[in-house]
Formats: structure tokens, C-alpha cells, sequence
């Protein structure tokens, strides 16, 4: 989508992937326009603190930033994507509620 701009919103999954694929992951999302990372869903996985989703936000840089809450990133999203922007959400965890309160957002 060359002509949009392109939204990534991605759920990290597991402390451990995130840890293993840091690099990749920062290198494959600065190819958006704009990047929120939420907080990771941990799936079979206990609380990690010493790898953060925050992390993978210093990596990306300025165009990424750390939203928690998915009510703040769907109210972010219904305020600043214009009409024809791509808003792409990857996540393994609860992010399908995530596409469904932006939906809402953007058609309310």
C-alpha cells in the first residue's frame, strides 16, 4: 500500500519470542508508517520481567510507541487514521477483540 499510510498494531506473544525475535520483528515493522505495540499476552508463559514489550518500542524508534490498554489504541486509531489508511492488527492472543473495538470505533 505505497499511496496509504499504514498502521501496525502488534500483540506481542510469549516473553520468549518476543526475546528470540526482537531484531526481526523491529526490522519487519518500521516498514509502517506507524507502530503500537500493546502488552504481551503470555500465553503458557509466566510474567517476565526482564523482557518488556517497551523493548521492542526502543528498538523500532520514533514512530513506535507503547499502548497497554487496548481501549486507548482503539480510541488512538478511531482519532488519527484517515479514510483509505491500513490499519493491520497481528497478535496470537486477545488482539481479535482489539480489531473489533476499532471497528466499532471507526463505524460509530
Amino acid at each position: 500500500y505505497p499511496q496509504q499510510k499504514v498502521w501496525a498494531i502488534f500483540e506481542p506473544h510469549q516473553y520468549s519470542r518476543l526475546k528470540i525475535f526482537l531484531n526481526d520483528l523491529s526490522r519487519v515493522l518500521k516498514s509502517a508508517d506507524e507502530i503500537i505495540v500493546t502488552a504481551i499476552f503470555p500465553g503458557r508463559e509466566k510474567f517476565n520481567p526482564q523482557i518488556k514489550a517497551e523493548d521492542l518500542v526502543d528498538k523500532i524508534g520514533d514512530k513506535a510507541e507503547y499502548i497497554e490498554n487496548f481501549e486507548k489504541v482503539s480510541e488512538k486509531i478511531s482519532q488519527q487514521a484517515k479514510t483509505n489508511d491500513v490499519v493491520i492488527v497481528f497478535g496470537a492472543g486477545k488482539s481479535y477483540l482489539l480489531t473489533k473495538m476499532i471497528l466499532e470505533k471507526l463505524s460509530g
